[in-house]
């Protein structure tokens, strides 16, 4: 509908260019070298101890491509083209690195989470779909509703580098204490991720405001776009992550026949044992997140009523484009 519908004027920096000039100026290079090596590495995971073992040439060449190609996908966009992938620009202060880190692993936390509980659930609590969703709300509705007293708080004191940090170590602490949950301890799940939530709704809106404080006015909509895609990529390694560390513990505790037989029954407390390492490590992530977003610097200097762009038609929009 979009497509066929929705046909905005071009802005005013791209009106004189020819479709054939702004191919030529897309950094194919760069899109081929991130999204190869992200693709390497979520094959590797996804197929290491389960399709292949971990010390087979399958994993360990899909692993190191990966890596590989991300040191190279970082080395050619700082040094070798001028207009790649991103930006130079971006990276004027420490804030936008340290701020697109902080979206990645929240994409852990937000997506892969939302995933990974609703299959806890279901292997701990219960099988009906309703209930499942009624388990896993609380979490939905605190991280959803959450974000509009985390903007008012950021609004009216111009800071959010405590409140982030403060969260980030929130969420590590309960998300944490989730590896205590087990099948008869349902209401302590409930309170837990009610309470994650609550810090995830911090982590979800904190970043994306500062962010676009944190890089020139013209890039703000470049910004908000690489944040995005960084939340949606940390949610599928996340997810990735997640899955590969519960699998292969599980199996390693109930053996690789039973884990591969897909009719057979969940055995619920080597299930508890193999969810608390993926509680463990989401905890860990978030608590390295937590220690990275104690260097970012403040932005309340751009916390102000400027306008750089007028939108709706007013004096100061005619005096902009005339």
């Amino acid at each position: 509908m979009i497509a066929f519908s929705y046909f905005p004027p071009r802005p005013r920096l791209g009106r004189h260019k020819m479709l054939s000039s702004i191919t030529k100026e897309i950094d194919y290079i760069g899109i081929i070298l991130m999204s190869g090596s992200f693709a390497s590495l979520v094959v590797g995971l996804t197929w290491g101890g389960t399709t292949h073992p971990w010390k087979s040439g399958q994993c360990i060449g899909t692993l190191t491509a990966g890596c590989i190609g991300l040191v190279i996908f970082g080395l050619y966009e700082a040094f070798v083209v001028t207009e790649g992938i991103f930006d130079h620009r971006l990276f004027e202060t420490m804030n936008f690195p340290i701020l697109l880190f902080v979206c990645i692993i929240d994409g852990m936390l937000l997506l892969g989470v939302n995933v990974l509980y609703s299959q806890e659930i279901f292997d701990l609590f219960t099988a009906d779909a309703v209930r499942i969703a009624v388990i896993l709300s609380p979490f939905l509705i605190i991280s959803a509703f959450g974000c509009i007293p985390a903007g008012w708080v950021m609004a009216s004191t111009k800071s959010y580098r405590w409140m982030l940090v403060g969260s980030l170590f929130w969420c590590a602490l309960f998300t944490g204490l989730m590896a205590m949950v087990n099948s008869t301890r349902l209401p302590m799940a409930l309170a837990f991720t009610t309470l994650f939530g609550l810090g995830t709704a911090v982590t979800t809106t904190i970043p994306s405001v500062a962010l676009g404080l944190s890089v020139p006015a013209f890039l703000i909509g470049t910004g908000a776009t690489v944040s995005s895609s960084c939340r949606a990529l940390g949610g599928v390694v996340g997810i990735t992550v997640f899955t590969a560390i519960y699998n292969n513990k599980y199996a390693e505790l109930v053996g690789p026949e039973i884990a591969a037989n897909t009719n057979a029954p969940v055995l619920v407390d080597e299930s508890v044992e193999a969810w608390k390492y993926v509680w463990i490590a989401v905890a860990s992530l978030l608590a390295a997140s937590g220690v990275a977003a104690c260097f970012l610097k403040s932005v309340a200097p751009m916390m102000n009523h400027h306008v750089e762009s007028a939108l709706e038609p007013s004096k100061l929009s005619e005096a902009q484009l005339s």
